[in-house]
């Protein structure tokens, strides 16, 4: 609310990217693991959707192949080390 974002939480599912697409977001953020099909899955599906949309994978931990697979798929990767301002740099950047 500070930022006057407008939140709207998905809920998991086979349909993900379509459910997240529906909305017509600005900028998606989601979990590299979503319960249900990978993030990383769902990054490229939509950015292969709606090439302009920004996507940000939130990870645990940052690797070498995570950050790869970010790249491969259009998205920016931030994990729980970086913070809150990170993710907010993401999203805003």
């Amino acid at each position: 609310k500070k930022m006057d974002w407008e939140v709207v939480a998905v809920p998991a599912g086979d349909e993900l990217a379509c459910a997240m697409l529906a909305r017509k977001p600005a900028v998606v953020v989601l979990p590299v693991e979503t319960g249900w099909e990978s993030g990383y899955l769902v990054a490229a599906k939509l950015r292969a959707a709606k090439k302009r949309l920004k996507v940000v994978l939130l990870a645990a931990t940052r690797t070498a192949d995570a950050e790869k697979l970010a790249r491969f798929v259009g998205a920016t990767l931030v994990t729980d080390a970086d913070g809150a301002g990170k993710l907010v740099t993401a999203v805003t950047g």
